[in-house]
């Protein structure tokens, strides 16, 4: 059921298996996060790092990178691509021009290789959460 841009969830995997009742936005505004360095999920990159060496991987790419702040801090020595928006990408690539920035609206069906996927949240920010969940199901990484 939709009421003025919200719809209430049945509880079944239309509805991302949410809580009947649960109330959320069928439209999802575009999030900026150029602004944000690491005051959110920075223990998650450097899980990830950890990770990363642990299992002596050779490449990362982070998945709604943002600000691509996390990628650069905890992952600036190796080779790194960050995904995002078009227009946050063009910001990044004068930002980072060392940083191999990929625009989501110029990728196929699937991301790029890589050893490693991270994505932080993202989820809530994307209008169809099982087609991105979709997309990288037919990617090809080792860990995610």
């Amino acid at each position: 059921m939709t009421d003025k841009g919200l719809r209430v969830s049945a509880g079944g995997r239309a509805d991302h298996h949410l809580a009947p009742g649960y109330r959320y936005r069928t439209h999802v505004p575009a999030f900026d996060d150029l602004a944000n360095k690491d005051e959110w999920q920075d223990h998650v990159y450097a899980f990830a790092r950890r990770t990363f060496d642990r299992h002596g991987f050779a490449s990362v790419l982070d998945i709604g990178c943002g600000s691509g702040y996390k990628l650069v801090k905890h992952f600036g020595d190796i080779a790194r691509t960050g995904v995002d928006r078009a227009e946050t990408v063009a910001l990044l690539r004068a930002r980072h021009p060392e940083g191999d920035w990929l625009a989501l609206e110029e990728l196929g069906d699937r991301y790029p290789e890589a050893d490693l996927y991270v994505c932080c949240d993202v989820v809530e920010h994307v209008p169809e959460p099982a087609a991105m969940l979709a997309m990288i199901a037919r990617s090809r990484f080792r860990r995610l």
